[in-house]
């Protein structure tokens, strides 16, 4: 991603959007490009709050006749990006943040669902975690 935003702004985002997920969003390979600023989202722990679910191996549970698996990515999820997205908003309404190709601004953008999965099997990015929102 990469955003007009301030570091101090992003880092009172980051703030606000800790306090929701128990401190467990952190900023992976933050670097400065001129004025903008690229970053990704990652959490401290794949297993706590924030964390992103792989896709789910169904094969599993045809094979074994248990549950499918999801790996914990340490990748932060669809949540953790919206709520930071509306907390850099709620900042400065002026800030644009570039992600997959596509702008997000206080008016447009943000919680755009998408399907990462197939359309025989269908898995959105909002249901690759356990934020049950």
């Amino acid at each position: 991603m990469r955003t007009n935003a301030t570091q101090t702004e992003l880092d009172n985002a980051m703030e606000i959007v800790n306090r929701k997920y128990n401190n467990n969003i952190i900023f992976n390979n933050l670097s400065y490009t001129g004025r903008q600023i690229n970053f990704t989202l990652k959490v401290k722990d794949s297993h706590g709050k924030g964390a992103r679910l792989g896709f789910p191996h169904t094969s599993w549970e045809t094979r074994t006749g248990k549950p499918y698996k999801q790996r914990h990515l340490i990748n932060a999820c669809w949540h953790v990006h919206g709520d930071l997205f509306d907390a850099l908003f709620s900042i400065n309404d002026n800030i644009y943040i570039w992600s997959g190709g596509k702008k997000i601004c206080s008016s447009f953008g943000n919680w755009e669902d998408r399907n990462i999965g197939s359309t025989y099997q269908p898995f959105y990015y909002s249901e690759a975690c356990e934020c049950k929102e």
